[in-house]
C-alpha cells in the first residue's frame, strides 16, 4: 500500500525511485563526432582537464554537473499519466513541478536520465539542476521520494499549470525549492 503526502492541498501518492547510477560525470563521452574524429564529449573533457575554462562556454550553467540516472518503477500505472510531481529528501519537498505529456517521459526520460544535449546551452537547464542535486542528496546518503498527483481527463494543461504556479508560490520562503524560477 502506497502512502500519501498532501502539499498545498494537493495530495501527492508517494513512489520510491529505481537509482540505477550515480556520480555519472562525463555524460558527453558518446556525443556524436567533433573536432580531429574525437566526440564532442571527448573534446570537452579534454579541455576541462587541461583547466581550459573556454570548455564552459557551450553549457548552459547546469551543464558541467555530476548527475545519476533514476527512474519510477515501469510497474506503476502512471506512467502514461500527467499531472504535478514533487521530488522529496528526506521527507522535505525539494522540487514541484508539472506534467502536461506524461511521467515516463518527464521523469524517467527527462529528470531522470540527462542526455548531453541537455546540458548545452538551449537543452534542459532544469533537468541538468534537479538531476544533480538528487545525485547529491544519494551521495550524502539521503532518502529520495517522488510525489505524483495524477490529473483527471478533464483537467486542462492549463489548470494543471495553475495549479503547479500556485503550489510553488505557497511554498516560496518556507522550504529550499530547487526550483529555478524562485532564484
Amino acid at each position: 500500500m502506497s502512502r500519501e503526502v498532501v502539499v498545498c492541498d494537493i495530495k501527492f501518492e508517494i513512489f520510491q525511485i529505481d537509482v540505477l547510477g550515480t556520480s555519472i560525470e562525463n555524460v558527453f563521452k558518446k556525443y556524436s563526432k567533433g573536432y580531429k574524429n574525437t566526440t564532442i564529449g571527448e573534446y570537452i573533457y579534454s579541455q576541462k582537464q587541461c583547466n581550459n575554462s573556454d570548455y564552459l562556454n557551450p553549457l548552459n550553467k547546469y551543464g558541467d554537473r555530476v548527475f545519476c540516472k533514476f527512474k519510477i518503477s515501469e510497474s506503476h500505472n502512471i506512467l502514461k499519466k500527467r499531472g504535478l510531481y514533487c521530488y522529496f529528501v528526506d521527507g522535505q519537498v525539494k522540487y514541484l513541478g508539472k506534467c502536461t505529456s506524461n511521467f515516463g517521459t518527464r521523469i524517467n526520460a527527462g529528470y531522470g536520465n540527462i542526455s548531453p544535449k541537455n546540458c548545452f546551452k538551449g537543452g534542459q537547464p532544469t533537468n541538468c539542476h534537479v538531476n544533480s542535486e538528487i545525485n547529491q542528496a544519494l551521495s550524502r546518503g539521503q532518502c529520495i521520494e517522488i510525489g505524483i498527483w495524477v490529473a483527471q481527463d478533464e483537467d486542462s494543461n492549463p489548470s494543471i499549470s495553475g495549479m503547479e504556479k500556485s503550489a510553488i508560490t505557497n511554498l516560496i520562503g518556507k522550504l529550499s525549492l530547487w526550483n529555478i524560477q524562485t532564484k
